[in-house]
């Protein structure tokens, strides 16, 4: 999964106004199911950490945490995934 992840451009698209910003923020839910539908890859929402709400159009980049942390292996590497909010309508 890694590997899929690694360097990935999802996009999500929701309602903005004039100024560029989003009605709401996109949650680590929406990046989740985003991630399902473009990349095909299952990742749970709760991995998803977001250093500042998403609220505007612009490129992101997120956390997504890979490893569970009940395992006793050592916490690997997090991976950064650019998330794009884009203009619809």
């Amino acid at each position: 999964m890694r590997d899929a992840l690694q360097g990935a451009v999802v996009e999500i698209s929701g309602k903005v106004g004039n100024s560029g910003r989003l009605f709401g923020a996109v949650s680590a839910a929406a990046i989740a199911d985003a991630v399902k539908e473009q990349l095909g890859q299952t990742i749970d929402r709760r991995r998803v950490i977001i250093a500042s709400p998403i609220k505007a159009v612009g490129d992101y980049t997120v956390t997504v945490g890979l490893h569970s942390r009940g395992v006793r292996e050592p916490q690997g590497p997090r991976f950064r995934r650019e998330v794009k909010a884009s203009r619809i309508g």
